[in-house]
């Protein structure tokens, strides 16, 4: 009987030790699951931001490489000296917000266009082929759309998760955009009155 109860409580001894080694276990990882569930849910914010940042920055400089292009050709082939000075404005403005993003970019190990996109050079071409008592107008014209295409762009970016150097720099640029967008809406205005009444 003494051997028994013994034996009893040997197993009670040992079911209660396998059940504390099972909670402590368990506890321990619970707690790395919880810091695991906290990192998890923080990562995504994470990496979003990163996303986002690297399609504005591919964005903007895209549209960095078109007026480049495009300012180059306006110094080239427009006959007002304003749009000349159109052209060479928002080339040197353009070819400065680029070494910007650089700047921003290069740290961070974003990737971002070096060169011309496809798309830049097919809007270089499509502008060049206006004939030259046409082209004033059609590059102000084009100037105006991607100013605007632009702004809703640096809009919407600064808006949302964007990693706070590019935030700050967006929100920046952006001002200047809405100054080359009123120069080209003034000339636009000078140059053919006629626009502002069917606008």
């Amino acid at each position: 009987m003494l051997t028994c109860q013994h034996f009893q409580k040997s197993v009670l001894y040992s079911f209660f030790a396998f059940f504390g080694l099972l909670l402590v276990s368990c506890g321990g990882k619970h707690e790395i699951d919880t810091a695991s569930v906290s990192l998890a849910q923080m990562t995504p914010a994470v990496n979003d931001t990163r996303a986002n940042d690297e399609r504005f920055i591919v964005r903007a400089a895209e549209i960095n490489f078109d007026e480049i292009l495009r300012g180059k050709l306006a110094q080239k082939r427009a006959t007002s000296e304003e749009v000349k000075a159109l052209g060479q404005l928002l080339e040197e403005s353009n070819r400065n917000a680029k070494s910007a993003i650089a700047a921003i970019a290069i740290p961070k190990s974003i990737k971002y266009p070096v060169d011309p996109p496809q798309a830049a050079h097919a809007a270089y071409d499509s502008l060049n082929t206006a004939r030259i008592e046409e082209f004033d107008m059609e590059y102000i014209r084009v100037v105006i759309e991607g100013h605007n295409s632009a702004i809703s762009l640096f809009e919407t970016a600064t808006q949302g998760s964007l990693d706070p150097a590019l935030k700050t720099w967006a929100i920046t640029r952006l001002s200047e955009i809405r100054m080359h967008l009123a120069k080209a809406n003034e000339l636009n205005a000078r140059m053919n009155p006629v626009s502002e009444l069917v606008e």
